[in-house]
């Protein structure tokens, strides 16, 4: 997983040619913090979508844009569209997206 910034964002994310897979969250957020393991599982296992992450304290501009609602927040940006994760129906305690709703969301919009 790579982080990104505002000056890296459109070349890296909205420019790429393959699907990108972007976290939200910082550093004091318990439920982003605890996804990080999460998110970097899902990344091992799909090779055609690169991983990003955005510390939306560093990253204003970015955070105001993305994660208005809330952290963390997940988004998956395509040559045609950007579209949010869906909050899960039964968040995980820990750390808000389990491995298996961001594996499901995947394979539903990716169709992978």
């Amino acid at each position: 997983m790579r982080i990104v910034n505002l000056k890296n964002f459109e070349s890296d994310v909205l420019n790429s040619s393959k699907p990108c897979i972007v976290k939200f969250g910082n550093e004091m957020c318990h439920l982003c913090v605890a996804l990080g393991p999460v998110y970097e599982e899902v990344e091992k296992e799909y090779k055609n979508i690169n991983f990003f992450e955005v510390n939306i304290d560093q990253e204003e501009a970015l955070g105001e844009t993305f994660s208005s609602e809330g952290i963390p927040t997940i988004y998956l940006f395509t040559q045609h569209d950007v579209v949010e994760f869906p909050d899960p129906e039964e968040p995980d305690k820990e750390s808000w997206f389990s491995k298996e709703h961001i594996k499901n969301y995947i394979k539903k919009y990716l169709k992978a």
